[in-house]
């Protein structure tokens, strides 16, 4: 089995695929999320991420907070829209951080849980997690985890665990424009 190193945005999305992979790989999940935002959202994500991760019995990695980094990594693309150039360079950069871990601590393969969002491009998160293990030579795990149900399963197994349900992606951006709608 393959050491595989996956990048969790929040507990819902992790439930059904850390579940999922541990059938065919040694999983350690990594929670590197910075452009979320304020802090109190952050801390319920983080802890929705940690009662998975307990749950299925799956190490928990937690990043540095470099919400500051990433603020100038998405400098200049704040008013774009949801789906835009911004959340290409967040995927990026979060993927990044994963991919730059998963070759420090030795794992062969890493992947994230962003492509299982209803409202997230896979296609785009896919290209660039393809293009980062291309550049990091590692293998990058190209899941669209909208496949097969994976949303539903996922949304059950949240339910289950009564987890934490937010209602906008955690940019500060997008916070602000669902908040004032």
């Amino acid at each position: 089995m393959k050491n595989l190193l996956f990048h969790v945005c929040c507990g819902v999305c992790a439930a059904w695929p850390l579940n999922f992979l541990q059938e065919n790989y040694r999983v350690t999940a990594f929670f590197c999320n910075p452009n979320i935002y304020p802090a109190e959202e952050y801390a319920r994500r983080l802890a929705a991420a940690q009662t998975v991760s307990h749950a299925l019995g799956i190490n928990l990695i937690l990043a540095d907070d470099w919400h500051e980094d990433w603020r100038q990594s998405v400098r200049g693309r704040e008013q774009d829209p949801e789906r835009g150039e911004r959340c290409a360079l967040c995927f990026r950069y979060r993927l990044e951080k994963t991919a730059r871990l998963a070759k420090e601590k030795n794992f062969q393969i890493f992947g994230t849980t962003l492509t299982i969002g209803p409202q997230k491009d896979s296609q785009s998160i896919l290209a660039i997690g393809r293009e980062i293990g291309a550049s990091s030579n590692l293998e990058f795990l190209a899941l669209d985890l909208k496949k097969q149900g994976g949303s539903q399963k996922t949304n059950r197994l949240a339910k289950e665990y009564n987890l934490y349900r937010q209602n906008y992606c955690g940019c500060e951006f997008s916070q602000s424009r669902v908040h004032s709608s």
